[in-house]
């Protein structure tokens, strides 16, 4: 093997002939240890010092990388590697199931805005090799929403124009670290197909995305926008029920079209169509997460979906019909903020010290949104009910209950398979009466009333 050779570029091996057992550092290596073998040892040992925690060893190896001689090519060596290697580690993150989107979210999470910036741009231009018709149409909107769009020139790699723009020594040691960050990320569940595997739906066929309709769209985020903009709790009542109303209306008469638009047999048969139940990852930022997996459950089956909770990595997996996921989504986002409001204007500069006092303590604030879901659940739950039996005094319940029921049978189906072993989540604890009341109040204005005021 010569001094700069790779006989075989994989995703990365676990460990590196030629390494010190346990070392993360290049003392004790000659200047003819092989440029593979060098590149090995850096990589594992930022991988292991990540694993751990330990910010001093992942500076450690940083510095090793960047005081090392560049001798026979050595800096263009590991550039080049780490290119190959940051394309391996994405595509093996596809092959356990992880999506642009939580991918970019994970390394946020775990190293920061910076790198997740990188990480967008990386996920663009690892894209970019496949067939745009044989990508995901939600892997496209996720690239799109993350907003990195290329800006290296054509025929030039992401790792080169860095280091263009930056130096080696600045740019090299941030690529080692992405690229270690990638490979520990543990295998999800896959949610779809992988890029270049993608087959688009003959038309005519359904395709499963059944989007909002835009108009319904435009109308339910203008009531949200304006219930999360309202410092009154009753105006905030009313928006957020509006839009409620409008979104289990719409999901109702959308699950009629869909159910009447396709051919169904109707002796015991489905009466969903050709659409198909989807899955969606939606994470969670500390703190409080099992109050907000609380809400996300409540929105969730107040709208035809369920979730399952991942406590290691704090997100939760909604399934249901696309139609749906864009109506949960949109409305957790919405009534996490209002929830968020709420306590902040309890603890205001208006308030007596004593009472701004109690409600920074964590098991106020914990209670208040634990009760804050649970009334939530109650009042969607209600709303959906209503407008259900109005919808089936119009097109007659016979006709309406089987499409219902044969939705929510497509989506337990469709839990079954991606989580075959699911269990109950843990009870929450509550410690604080005075929270639990406050959030049980917050949440009653953000959802009771029956007619919006637009």
């Amino acid at each position: 093997m010569t001094q700069r050779q790779r006989p075989h570029t994989s995703a990365r091996r676990s460990s590196s002939p030629g390494a010190p057992e346990g070392s993360g550092s290049l003392a004790g290596l000659d200047a003819e240890t092989p440029f593979d073998v060098v590149s090995d040892i850096l990589l594992d040992a930022t991988r292991r010092a990540l694993r751990d925690g330990d910010r001093g060893r992942v500076k450690a190896t940083i510095l090793d990388v960047q005081e090392r001689p560049d001798r026979g090519g050595w800096r263009a060596f590991l550039l080049e590697d780490l290119t190959m290697h940051l394309s391996a580690a994405l595509q093996l993150a596809w092959n356990h199931g992880w999506q642009p989107a939580d991918l970019i979210w994970c390394v946020r999470r775990r190293q920061g805005a910076k790198y997740a910036a990188l990480a967008a741009e990386a996920v663009t231009d690892h894209l970019h090799a496949f067939a745009a018709s044989t990508v995901d149409p939600r892997w496209h909107a996720q690239v799109a929403k993350a907003d990195a769009p290329p800006w290296w020139p054509p025929g030039t790699s992401l790792p080169q124009a860095y280091v263009q723009r930056q130096g080696w020594t600045t740019f090299v040691p941030r690529l080692l670290i992405l690229v270690a960050v990638i490979l520990e990320l543990p295998p999800l569940e896959r949610l779809g197909p992988l890029p270049g595997q993608y087959q688009p739906i003959p038309s005519g066929e359904g395709s499963g995305a059944s989007a909002v309709d835009p108009r319904v769209l435009r109308r339910i985020k203008g009531l949200l926008a304006k219930a999360e903009a309202c410092t009154s709790t009753a105006e905030a009542e009313a928006f957020s029920a509006g839009a409620h109303e409008r979104m289990a209306r719409h999901r109702i008469d959308h699950a009629m079209l869909q159910a009447t638009s396709a051919s169904h047999t109707r002796a015991g048969q489905s009466w969903v169509g050709a659409e198909k139940p989807q899955a969606r990852r939606i994470w969670l930022e500390p703190p409080y997460v099992a109050a907000q997996t609380l809400l996300l459950h409540g929105i969730a089956g107040a709208n035809g979906c369920r979730g399952v909770y991942n406590r290691q990595l704090s997100y939760c997996t909604v399934m249901g019909f696309g139609h749906d996921l864009d109506v949960v989504e949109m409305l957790f986002d919405s009534l996490l903020e209002q929830a968020t409001s709420a306590l902040a204007r309890l603890g205001d500069s208006e308030q007596p010290a004593e009472v701004r006092q109690r409600t920074r303590s964590l098991h106020f604030r914990r209670s208040f949104l634990t009760a804050y879901a649970v009334r939530i659940k109650q009042r969607l739950s209600q709303i959906t009910d209503e407008q259900t039996e109005a919808a089936g005094k119009q097109v007659g319940q016979e006709r309406l209950l089987p499409v219902l029921a044969s939705r929510q049978q497509a989506v337990d189906h469709h839990v079954d398979l991606l989580f075959p072993h699911t269990r109950p989540g843990a009870s929450l604890t509550i410690h604080d009466r005075w929270g639990w009341d406050r959030g049980q109040h917050a949440a009653q204005h953000a959802d009771t009333s029956a007619h919006p005021r637009t």
